[in-house]
């Protein structure tokens, strides 16, 4: 009984991200079509859309299915928005590192191909 809960929440969070990255897909094909890419999404937008459209459909069931089921408030939405707030309290304590950092350091840091072979 205890672990449905902890795959619900995995299931809202990775759907999620994965309909944050096909939108970014989308977007990118639209405002950017010529820009070089080293891997290139077969069937490009359409792939995109049916990603973000499958993404829709998996949040709606995983996040409706608790509350026809639960008698309060379900537990995958209590653990969704504890590790929701997690991430925000960290990401707030982190903001003065962050603007320690000036853009080109930033950007050496996240873009550098050197640092980053592992």
């Amino acid at each position: 009984g205890g672990l449905g809960p902890i795959v619900g929440m995995a299931v809202i969070c990775l759907a999620t991200v994965f309909m944050l990255v096909c939108l970014a897909i989308v977007v990118l094909r639209i405002r950017r079509p010529d820009q070089p890419r080293p891997f290139r999404v077969p069937g490009g937008i359409f792939t995109g859309v049916l990603g973000i459209l499958s993404s829709v459909f998996f949040l709606i069931v995983t996040i409706r299915e608790p509350y026809v089921n639960a008698r309060g408030f379900p537990l995958e939405w209590m653990l969704f928005l504890g590790g929701l707030v997690l991430g925000l309290v960290f990401w707030a304590m982190a903001s003065k590192v962050r603007c320690d950092i000036s853009e080109p350091d930033r950007r050496r840091l996240i873009l550098d191909s050197e640092t980053n072979k592992d």
